[in-house]
């Protein structure tokens, strides 16, 4: 997939590529986590993580051996990662179950909907630029590596990567929603107008 990706010339291109590849893997991830909960989500976004990065890291020619650490490294990182800051934001009551609790309360169709993936949107940001910032600390405690700090053009590559796929998921989920309840409400102002009654909630 590498080899694919590095030949698109276009940026765009590139970005889209990145998208569907995140959309790929989430989508398993995503149906597991539905059915066997948490555990099964974890689980699957270990093995997938830790996975493609053994293969990138044995296609740059690192050593095996190392390769296995950073690799099951990566995947307990990106696995724990949701979790750990779910648990901080939850403390200070700004945590996405608290956020999307609270988004419900919106009355507004389109609005609620609209809060809800806002939420889901900043917080697969806060978790993809945390491991972008992460990853450079294995690198350098099991390959040796300089730590260097993401660039700039990374830090918003991500989060531009991380805004397409999450739109992906959650934007049909948006439009199914807000056309159920207008569905509704247009019902309810039929009822009233052939019944010349107020509407009782």
């Amino acid at each position: 997939s590498e080899e694919v990706r590095d030949s698109i010339d276009s940026k765009i291109g590139r970005l889209l590529f990145d998208a569907g590849a995140n959309v790929a893997a989430q989508v398993p991830r995503i149906g597991i986590g539905a059915l066997t909960g948490g555990l099964g989500s974890f689980a699957t976004t270990f093995l997938q993580s830790a996975g493609n990065d053994y293969r990138q890291a044995i296609l740059e020619g690192r050593d095996p051996n190392k390769a296995q650490w950073h690799a099951t490294g990566t995947g307990t990182l990106e696995a724990s990662l949701q979790t750990l800051l779910n648990a901080a934001g939850g403390k200070m009551g700004i945590g996405p179950k608290t956020l999307t609790s609270k988004a419900n309360l919106i009355n507004n169709a389109f609005a609620r909907s609209a809060a809800k993936f806002g939420i889901d949107m900043g917080s697969e940001i806060l978790e993809e630029e945390g491991q972008l910032f992460l990853e450079p600390v294995l690198d350098t405690i099991i390959y040796g590596d300089d730590f260097s700090v993401p660039e700039l053009d990374e830090i918003v590559d991500t989060a531009l990567v991380t805004m397409i796929s999450t739109g992906v998921l959650s934007g049909p989920n948006i439009v199914g929603v807000t056309s159920n309840d207008n569905s509704k409400l247009g019902q309810e102002f039929r009822g009233f107008n052939d019944n010349d009654t107020d509407i009782v909630e």
